[in-house]
């Protein structure tokens, strides 16, 4: 059923995605709340007002994001794990896990870091097996830095980039310091823009409150319970892959231990002093991957559609205003 209907043509999986975008944005058509795009965590955008971006419409902007990054994840995965999970099934796993409007689509800002992530993620696979990979370490470095200046939090981009490179490749001082470059850079000319209008003051208060100690709080029993599952179905997820023919190949494995590694640093300060769920966002095309590949490994696929039934139907469920 689902798990055919995924690995099918591309034609076919234009006419399911669809479908899947539907079911869960359904409640922004119905829905009269104010979908909030917070900038306190911005650096190049800290200047806008929060109520400037304060509309409905701010919703279906956030839609058009997710899109554009699914669009990118369909040719990513083709490029590098064609095969494994078919074309869209990663696809289709961020576009059900994105579409819960009350954690995902109202970060704004940290969206465009997810679709960032992906070129970073994009170059730093570039890198496997070849002696000087410097031209591909400095994209990724200075992504990163682009990234950092959008959205403060994804720092800790910079330091998977460099264990990702370890995992790839064999360790070389020089492709670390070359990372570094490139994400100094950005950060260099945000600086001087910053110092030329006088608000040079603005970019360390951000780094200053970026870094407060404040527990993490979930808004409604909903979101814990979607958050239990998701958890859930990630922990399901590193098992069944970890024992599954899928990594055999070493490059699979290479890349698999990436998302891995960028998924535990966020949520490692996500569920300990760090009340940011903006960084909820950036666990999305890691989980999109791994929950793939655990997919993908189940031999039977009555098994398989259950587990993106269940994924559909929390989608669902979250949005639900009678169960509050």
């Amino acid at each position: 059923m689902f798990s055919n209907l995924i690995k099918t043509s591309i034609p076919t999986n234009f006419i399911f995605i669809p479908f899947v975008i539907i079911i869960g944005w359904w409640s922004i058509f119905i829905n009269d709340t104010l979908f909030l795009w917070n900038t306190d965590n911005s650096i190049l955008f800290s200047q806008i007002p929060n109520n400037l971006i304060l509309f409905n419409g701010i919703g279906f902007i956030s839609i058009i994001v997710i899109t554009t990054i699914s669009l990118f994840l369909i040719s990513f995965t083709t490029k590098h794990f064609h095969g494994i999970t078919g074309n869209v099934l990663p696809t289709v796993i961020f576009l059900i896990i994105s579409s819960q409007l009350t954690w995902v689509t109202t970060q704004g800002i940290s969206l465009f870091t997810v679709l960032i992530y992906l070129f970073i993620i994009q170059n730093l696979f570039q890198v496997y097996h070849q002696d000087k990979a410097f031209k591909y370490v400095f994209n990724a470095g200075f992504l990163t830095g682009v990234s950092i200046v959008i959205y403060l939090p994804s720092v800790l981009l910079l330091i998977a980039s460099w264990l990702t490179i370890i995992l790839l490749k064999k360790f070389n001082i020089r492709e670390f310091l070359t990372v570094l470059l490139g994400a100094f850079l950005p950060l260099i000319f945000t600086h001087v823009l910053f110092l030329f209008i006088g608000k040079e003051q603005v970019i360390f208060n951000i780094i200053e409150d970026n870094f407060r100690a404040i527990y993490f709080k979930f808004a409604n029993n909903k979101q814990l319970l979607w958050i239990l599952f998701f958890i859930g179905l990630i922990i399901w997820s590193f098992v069944i892959t970890l024992y599954s023919g899928i990594l055999k190949k070493i490059v699979i494995r290479s890349f698999y231990y990436s998302f891995v590694i960028t998924l535990l640093i966020y949520c490692a300060l996500l569920f300990s002093v760090f009340d940011e769920k903006g960084m909820l966002a950036i666990v999305l095309i890691p989980a999109s991957y791994m929950i793939s590949f655990s997919i993908a490994a189940i031999r039977k696929k009555i098994i398989a559609n259950i587990v993106i039934l269940l994924l559909i139907f929390m989608q669902i469920f979250v949005q639900l205003h009678f169960f509050e």
